[in-house]
């Protein structure tokens, strides 16, 4: 058998003789020589904190992530000095294929080691968004020379976002002058966003001054394991005007059509029965909040918001809050746009009284004018954006589908009852 290192054992010779008496020699020892056993525990990612201010252990919006552990046990009971921290892309490689960055955390004699880590700021540039990063630790002893174990057993792995929503500009792929209005755009590493560059003055300009702050002229898109982000740009930047829907159908289960409105059916806005959402998210600009809806206008969560560089906004909504990144994974979705006046908080009403069925949308993600898309008796956003997002939470594709008009939904089948405002009058006739 393999006898311990660093391991006192103790031997005795025992005689019989030949009357069959038993006797033992003195008892004696000896000790083992070689290093100590070391070992470290797996660190620990629970702290990290994600676009919405939570902490967790699942994904982190920034580079600074954290891990800590328990300490590490020395078979000869001497104190740990150092921790070295292992960081690698790969739960179970630890190659150079794999490997990222080594640091070692110093500690003495008399006080130990710390037992966490935030990753120092000389190695958070070697990081990339959108993917994730394992810790493996090891422990060092106060001999000399020094003791090290073996490395720990990886953390369970902690994502790095592909962006973090502060409004920096520089994590979205800015113009690079060939965009053409009414195109759509795919780019890799390390944006792997879509863009729609939409026309410039395609938007309304039939009622209110407010308009010229109405005008989207880029929207861009992008998904990772956690989170689906949106920047929109706007041709004349102003905090406050624009009220900002997008209706995500990621299923095959809805029928609904309906964006949020005024509750006055002649100025709502409809999609495509091709895009019927479940889920619906709203950017309300200048009260700095974005709210998710589902297909029945219940409450579903809320995302997080940030102006972008005074050029337009920029929000992120949890992959969770749509039902799940399972249908973001290796699937198709579906997001139909529309730009609205904010009037206090609400959806403001564009259209003068005497025009019917004439919904209160300013500017539309289609294919030319937005006159074009809608007019007084067409209240249907026929026009969306259709997008591949692959096995690994980037989107692949973008193409621009439109579909044939299709009249308004039976009141059973539109916009949910109980997101409507009813006043209901008791009349009572007393017979003289």
């Amino acid at each position: 058998a393999t006898l311990g290192i660093q391991t006192k054992y103790y031997w005795r010779v025992r005689a019989r003789d030949k009357t069959g008496i038993l006797s033992d020699s003195t008892l004696w020892s000896f000790t083992t020589t070689g290093p100590p056993g070391i070992y470290a525990s797996r660190p620990i990612d629970i702290n990290n904190i994600d676009n919405y201010s939570r902490a967790q252990g699942e994904q982190s919006a920034d580079s600074n992530i954290n891990w800590y552990w328990a300490p590490a046990t020395h078979t000869s009971d001497w104190r740990i000095k150092n921790y070295n921290i292992q960081v690698f892309t790969s739960a179970s490689d630890t190659s150079i294929s794999s490997f990222v960055f080594s640091d070692t955390l110093n500690g003495d004699a008399v006080n130990g080691c710390t037992l966490s880590y935030t990753i120092a700021p000389q190695y958070r540039g070697l990081l990339e968004r959108g993917k994730t990063y394992f810790a493996r630790i090891r422990a060092g002893d106060t001999a000399t020379p020094q003791n090290w174990g073996q490395l720990s057993e990886p953390g369970d792995g902690i994502y790095y976002c592909l962006r973090k929503v502060d409004g920096n500009i520089l994590e979205w792929k800015t113009n690079p002058g060939s965009w053409s209005s009414d195109n759509d755009y795919v780019y890799g590493s390390p944006f792997y966003e879509a863009v729609r560059k939409d026309g410039t003055n395609d938007h309304r300009s039939d009622s209110r001054a407010e308009a010229a702050s109405l005008d989207l002229d880029e929207l861009h898109i992008a998904v990772d394991k956690y989170n689906i982000y949106f920047y929109t740009k706007f041709t004349s930047y102003f905090d406050g005007r624009p009220y900002i829907q997008l209706a995500i159908d990621n299923g095959d289960n809805s029928q609904q059509r309906y964006l949020a409105g005024r509750n006055v059916s002649s100025e709502d806005l409809l999609v495509s029965p091709n895009a019927a959402w479940e889920y619906l998210i709203r950017c309300v600009t200048g009260n700095d909040y974005v709210r998710i809806d589902d297909r029945d206008f219940n409450l579903a969560g809320y995302g997080k918001y940030s102006d972008v560089a005074s050029t337009g906004f920029e929000f992120a909504v949890s992959l969770a809050d749509l039902g799940g990144n399972d249908k973001f994974c290796g699937d198709t979705i579906r997001i139909s746009t529309a730009i609205f006046w904010n009037d206090a908080g609400n959806v403001g009403k564009w259209v003068s009284d005497i025009n019917v069925h004439n919904p209160n949308c300013v500017d539309l993600v289609t294919n030319g004018q937005t006159w074009g898309e809608i007019s007084w008796s067409d209240q249907s956003l026929d026009y969306y954006l259709e997008l591949y997002i692959d096995t690994d939470y980037k989107i692949a594709s973008v193409r621009a589908c439109t579909a044939a008009y299709v009249g308004l939904p039976l009141p059973a089948t539109g916009y949910a009852a109980g997101s409507r405002d009813y006043t209901f009058y008791n009349v009572f006739v007393k017979q003289i």
